[in-house]
């Protein structure tokens, strides 16, 4: 029988850079963090009377860097539920939306 003894890899963290942390525009995300409820109207069809809409928000930050909501609404007879994430991209300077 023989045994083969094998050195663990070497990393490299040298070359490896720190994650960079958000910055001031993913912090304006912050403010639409929350449970939220609405209520509205909409109109469904020409010339008929406007429709009432409720829903609920759960809404929430990972890492800092991406604001998640999830939505839930019902019109009537249809119940429905979405799911909502915003980024910001610093290199590029826009927003992200999924």
């Amino acid at each position: 029988m023989s045994t083969v003894t094998e050195e663990p890899p070497t990393q490299n963290t040298s070359a490896c850079k720190e994650m960079p942390g958000p910055v001031k525009e993913h912090e304006l995300l912050q403010k639409f963090v929350g449970e939220w409820e609405s209520e509205g109207e909409a109109f469904m069809a020409p010339g008929q009377p406007p429709t009432k809409l409720k829903g609920v928000e759960s809404s929430r930050l990972i890492g800092g860097f991406w604001f998640v909501a999830q939505i839930k609404s019902t019109v009537p007879d249809f119940p429905y539920e979405q799911i909502l994430t915003i980024g910001y991209d610093p290199a590029k300077k826009n927003t992200s939306e999924r």
